[in-house]
């Protein structure tokens, strides 16, 4: 195989793994969460609301664990993706490395997020809700959705750099002078 399939390949699986990501956060986040929730309390379980919120965040929060098992793998993809697709190119002008090491910090950044979230605030909200201590079990699960949610904008500037680094290289290949 030549480079330039391998690095076509590379590009596809990058493509993908960011693709499943966005979509795994807006599914998850912004619909399937909110309807669990809102279907369990409008069945009137027989626990009462309390109990259906409890039942509806147990569903949600293994979704979200096997999600963030996703991520891992879709970060990890996307961050050695970067680096072995730099590194395979020929050299660059000043604006290429800029947009090469934006990309790269991107992807670092989104994978130590998703390492925070699985190892650092899936078992701290663990330990506030087997304590009962409600009150920290929100905050923490306030800041495990504000970590989520803003993992969108830096997986959209991924897709919008790759977007730049595919312009010039269609240009590249068709000769198309770029001004």
């Amino acid at each position: 195989m030549t480079w330039a399939i391998l690095r076509a390949v590379l590009r596809w699986s990058m493509y993908v793994t960011a693709a499943l990501w966005l979509g795994g956060v807006v599914g998850i986040g912004a619909f399937t969460a909110p309807q669990a929730f809102q279907t369990l309390e409008s069945t009137h379980m027989m626990g009462g609301v309390a109990s259906a919120k409890l039942l509806a965040g147990q569903i949600i929060g293994g979704s979200l664990r096997k999600f963030n098992v996703l991520c891992i793998v879709c970060g990890t993809v996307l961050s050695i993706g970067t680096i072995v697709e730099r590194v395979s190119r020929k050299p660059l002008r000043a604006w290429q490395w800029a947009v090469s090491g934006s990309a790269i910090a991107t992807s670092c950044l989104l994978l130590t997020s998703v390492f925070y979230l699985n190892l650092v605030q899936f078992p701290a909200l663990d330990c506030a809700q087997a304590s009962g201590n409600m009150e920290k079990f929100d905050r923490l699960h306030k800041g495990y959705e504000n970590i989520s949610y803003a993992q969108l904008p830096f997986l959209l500037f991924l897709f919008m750099l790759w977007a730049i680094t595919d312009v010039h290289i269609t240009n590249e290949r068709t000769k198309i002078p770029t001004q």
